[in-house]
């Protein structure tokens, strides 16, 4: 199994502001994260974005209540503050029940991460598109556990073997990078179909939020 390593990748990213809930705020939402990536890419935009699917729909609107929520509760607003990863990333779940892409849960409680929640779901937001992308209908598998000073969250899914990361996965690394992360993409050829890894390893906090 080869690893491409995009731990040297720097740029920094304005944590994302997620507005209201709403069918209307999700595209907005949306629209700002392909802004951003065309920005990053150095392209021009198209004349009509896509409509968002179904499951883009669902998960954009799950993790802005969920993101919402969370400010309400703790009042930080854009500054870096301890939070659990499965906070953010639990609308997941939602998501594996109602959209036609299943998703296979695996990120226990007690991750604490150091970092703008929003920037995690921005991130993850943009790996779950580019596995939607590429395997369609398939399962996808986001696991997290503790390795070192970082909290590694993985989204697993099963891929075309010879498969090699493009550039939404390259500008998905700058993102991490400046949350003072690394992304490591691990393109699987063991078993049918082969099995796409995506391991990305944020600062742990060493204490809970608050």
């Amino acid at each position: 199994m080869s690893t491409s390593s995009f731990g040297e990748v720097g740029l920094r990213v304005a944590p994302v502001r997620w507005p209201a809930t709403g069918l209307q705020s999700a595209r907005r939402a949306a629209g700002r994260l392909a802004a951003d990536l065309r920005r990053w890419a150095g392209t021009p935009p198209p004349e009509a974005a896509p409509p968002l699917s179904e499951s883009q729909r669902h998960l954009a609107t799950a993790l802005e209540a969920a993101l919402a929520g969370m400010r309400e509760r703790t009042g930080h607003r854009g500054t870096r503050q301890a939070y659990d990863a499965a906070d953010v990333l639990a609308p997941l779940l939602v998501l594996g029940r109602t959209a036609e892409e299943p998703v296979c849960w695996e990120v226990p409680d007690g991750l604490y991460v150091n970092g703008h929640p929003e920037a995690l779901a921005h991130i993850f937001l943009a790996l779950l598109g580019n596995a939607a992308r590429h395997a369609p209908g398939a399962a996808v598998t986001v696991g997290g556990e503790r390795v070192g000073g970082y909290v590694r969250l993985t989204v697993a899914n099963p891929c075309a073997e010879g498969a090699e990361p493009g550039m939404g996965l390259r500008l998905c690394a700058r993102m991490v990078v400046a949350e003072g992360g690394r992304m490591q993409v691990q393109p699987g050829t063991d078993g049918a179909p082969a099995t796409w890894r995506v391991l990305v390893d944020l600062p742990a906090s060493h204490t809970p939020p608050r």
